[in-house]
């Protein structure tokens, strides 16, 4: 009988451990995101703060916090906190088909606006050149 009143008492450690893992799963990735994708004609139209997850591809340990900050000249900059250091960046944007995109040498970022019902969220897709698959991905939301 012990044995089983010990299990209940872990038992609802457990349940309560599922529950904040859910929940925390929730606050990330918001049921009422954005869907009707809008094309960027200017700068001013995104120009701000946005903040959001980093996914690195291929999957590391976590995700990371990262905030990104755009200019209305087209000027851009990120900047991330991991447990190595600050990941920072930018430079300049260029406005291709409809999507921001930043290119250097190393690779390529495409930035995608997404509005519906109020709601903001600029997509970025980043990947290294030469055929490499290591890149980053992001949703970003206006920072407030």
């Amino acid at each position: 009988m012990q044995k089983v009143i010990a299990f209940l008492g872990y038992g609802k450690w457990f349940l309560a451990g599922i529950l904040l893992v859910a929940a925390c799963g929730e606050m990330q990735m918001p049921k009422d995101r954005p869907t009707r994708e809008v094309a960027i004609s200017t700068f001013d139209a995104v120009a701000g703060n946005w903040s959001g997850r980093l996914r690195r591809t291929p999957k590391q340990s976590g995700d990371n916090f990262v905030e990104v900050v755009i200019s209305a000249d087209g000027r851009w900059k990120f900047a991330t906190a991991r447990t190595v250091g600050v990941f920072s960046g930018g430079g300049n944007l260029s406005i291709q088909n409809g999507k921001l995109v930043a290119e250097d040498a190393g690779g390529r970022a495409t930035f995608t606006l997404y509005e519906e019902g109020g709601k903001r969220m600029l997509v970025v897709s980043s990947r290294e050149r030469g055929g490499k698959v290591r890149g980053w991905d992001a949703n970003l939301f206006p920072a407030n």
